[in-house]
């Protein structure tokens, strides 16, 4: 069947001689097009020529539509009012368990990439472990809050924290005079870095720390009067300004860095070495492409608490290599770094890390050369190999602080003493991953000289499940502390979790199990035990 189409078109311009203001006028011809057939097609001369170019009048030019102006009130479009609220996501738990644990866990999060805020609380306590009663002093607990927020102007930035940590120990019915150790920790961390370039920052910070240690007596005043005061209580005073410069442009870095630390004894305790003041001016370089890297780093430290040293010049040198494997499409990378490491003894944390020590004066410096190796092996898509080794020998007679728990003191803790060693550490590994399956073994050894809270050897193998969704998940860590003289009982521990929404999750956690389930103990040092095994149930929720 024949279809036939009319197309009419009628085109008139009468708006534009307003514009032109009857100086020009322009008109387009009428045109009509018929097209009939299935082909539409048309004549040649059927349409205007549009390459027939309008000559304007001159003053056209200056023609510019004018819009009418609008009264915006000031308050209107605010940028407060147009960005989005600014939203807090936090999550909490609690749980409790054998023997006599309570655990708390809050968290709070201000999502805001330029002024993030972070508020977190955490306790954790455990009274009558190792089968004794509540009271008996087998008990520890742990509450920390911490706050961090983060203020960013243009190319300033201002970061803030505050942290406050209580800590109590029960002497497990060691002493008769005393029932329990308290520490406690009080920090602030502030700093202002300015990037008035890209690559180019500087700034300063400064930290505060304020640490108290004392004993619960059970006993008068004169009973213990014959226990020096250091055993019994202690309050230490840290201040650290510092300041440093950087720079990374073209796989180059560049840094200049420089402190002071102030560490006081304020309860005018310590017979000897009250004070410690500490300078230490650094600068450091490196460069790496996709393959190579090289860093290094000189110092100098000088101070009051070097031994027979007036100064001290730190170095570091290292390189490092992110090579194809051809075990695998996950590159190898291999580092290796040395040279003369000094720092200060922080009487706060070792005595927080190694349970039931005290120190009798402000430690001098450590020292050490040092070499170490890591090598990171993958292989196939599932498999990974690590290796690190690392050697130390101490150097300038600035030698190791560590806990002698061979021998407890009349308060019931046991004291430091610097000693000069030589040590070689070594960890191998091997790990697996398939799915949602993971397997880990781990070899680790202290040759020549343990640390006091360390094993000589250790080996432990973890296996995990756990879904892809995070809906449910199970593991299982065994390992073997081998220590002289010490039994070579594994420490077994098994976590389960399940999500029974998308802000519920159950988690069961049972630790030690080889203890818990046998009601033995197990040694943490000196006369003194750990929680020898425990069960725990709890939720975890987000909010």
């Amino acid at each position: 069947m024949k279809k036939n189409c009319s197309i009419v078109i009628f085109t008139s311009v009468f708006l534009m001689t307003n514009l032109f203001a009857q100086e020009a006028k322009i008109e387009l011809p009428e045109v009509v097009t018929e097209v009939s057939g299935y082909n539409v097609s048309a004549e040649k001369d059927s349409l205007p020529n549009f390459e027939v170019v309008v000559d304007l009048p001159p003053s056209s030019e200056d023609i510019v539509p004018v819009l009418p102006e609008e009264d915006i009130p000031e308050n209107k479009y605010q940028p407060s009012l147009l960005q989005e609220p600014i939203k807090m996501h936090g999550d909490g738990l609690i749980g409790g368990g054998y023997p006599g644990i309570l655990l708390g866990e809050f968290n709070l999060f201000q999502i805001d990439e330029k002024n993030p805020l972070a508020l977190n609380f955490t306790h954790d306590s455990a009274y009558g472990y190792a089968n004794h009663s509540l009271l008996s002093g087998y008990s520890d607990r742990n509450t920390k809050i911490n706050l961090e927020k983060t203020f960013t102007f243009d190319t300033l930035k201002l970061d803030l924290q505050g942290a406050f940590e209580t800590i109590g120990t029960g002497l497990q019915s060691q002493q008769e005079n005393f029932s329990s150790i308290n520490q406690n920790k009080l920090y602030g961390f502030s700093q202002i870095s300015w990037n008035p370039l890209p690559n180019f920052s500087i700034g300063t910070n400064v930290n505060l720390s304020y640490y108290n240690r004392y004993l619960d007596a059970t006993k008068n005043a004169e009973a213990i009067s014959s226990i020096p005061r250091w055993e019994t209580e202690l309050n230490i005073f840290d201040l650290e300004p510092n300041f440093f410069v950087k720079w990374s442009d073209f796989g180059f870095t560049a840094g200049l860095n420089g402190q002071y630390l102030l560490n006081v004894d304020t309860s005018d305790i310590f017979d000897d070495s009250k004070t410690l003041n500490r300078g230490f001016v650094q600068a450091a370089f490196g460069w790496k492409n996709e393959i190579f890297g090289v860093n290094g780093d000189v110092g100098i430290v000088f101070g009051n608490q070097l031994a027979e040293n007036q100064v001290i010049v730190p170095f570091t040198v290292s390189f490092s290599l992110n090579l194809p494997s051809y075990f695998s499409s996950r590159n190898t990378t291999i580092a290796l770094y040395g040279g003369l490491k000094s720092q200060p003894t922080s009487i706060l944390n070792k005595e927080i890390d190694c349970k039931f020590s005290a120190f009798n004066q402000i430690p001098q410096e450590q020292s050490d050369w040092f070499g170490a190796f890591e090598l990171v092996l993958p292989i196939k898509s599932s498999f990974t190999g690590k290796a690190f080794v690392e050697y130390k020998q101490t150097a300038l007679n600035n030698g190791v602080w560590d806990v002698d728990y061979s021998n407890m003191l009349g308060s019931g803790l046991y004291g430091y003493s610097k000693l000069t060693r030589q040590t070689l550490a070594t960890e191998f590994s091997v790990s697996y991953k398939y799915k949602i399956f993971s397997l880990t073994g781990k070899w680790k050894s202290n040759w020549f000289y343990v640390p006091s809270f360390e094993a000589g050897q250790h080996v432990s193998l973890d296996i995990s499940f756990q879904d892809d969704n995070l809906l449910w998940g199970t593991s299982l860590s065994a390992g073997i502390p081998i220590v002289a003289a010490l039994e070579y009982v594994p420490t077994i521990d098994f976590e389960a979790f399940v999500t029974i929404s998308k802000s519920v999750r159950i988690m069961l956690n049972a630790n030690d199990m080889v203890k818990l389930f046998t009601g033995q103990t197990r040694l943490y040092a000196g006369n003194y035990v750990g929680r020898s095994g425990s069960a725990t149930l709890s939720i975890k929720y987000i909010f």
